[in-house]
């Protein structure tokens, strides 16, 4: 079974750099609750160069879910600032509002990105339509 949260995280990774965060730096750190778990991916964004760990540590910004929500959030089942202004994704913020903001564009964009793959996926495997004869 493919884990969506870790197969998100892991996209952004293989990026390192991403041109939706090149007008941001700083870092966000993103808390799953999985059961009696957290899982802590720490993102650390310079101009659109972009490194993940799964560290614990302090960040401009802290992004929290459960992980039922967060893997909605992924797949595009959830738009992301819906979700965060109706409370589904806590959010902690010291200093960086902007690089939010940039984040919240990237999973957008991102989710648009897989539902066009996801339909061009289903096109090539539909039956091609023509005439009967």
């Amino acid at each position: 079974m493919v884990d969506v949260i870790e197969e998100f995280f892991a996209e952004l990774m293989e990026s390192e750099y991403e041109p939706m965060l090149s007008r941001g730096s700083g870092s966000i750190r993103v808390d799953v609750e999985d059961g009696h778990a957290t899982r802590r991916w720490l993102i650390s964004v310079d101009r659109g160069a972009v490194s993940v760990s799964r560290r614990n540590g302090r960040a401009d910004c802290v992004l929290r879910a459960d992980a039922a929500t967060f893997e909605r959030l992924a797949t595009g089942e959830l738009n992301p600032l819906a979700t965060m202004l109706r409370g589904g994704v806590q959010v902690e913020m010291s200093t960086n509002s902007e690089l939010l903001v940039l984040f919240q564009r990237y999973v957008g964009a991102r989710i648009h990105q897989v539902g066009i793959d996801r339909d061009r996926q289903k096109r090539a495997g539909a039956a091609p339509k023509g005439r009967k004869r």
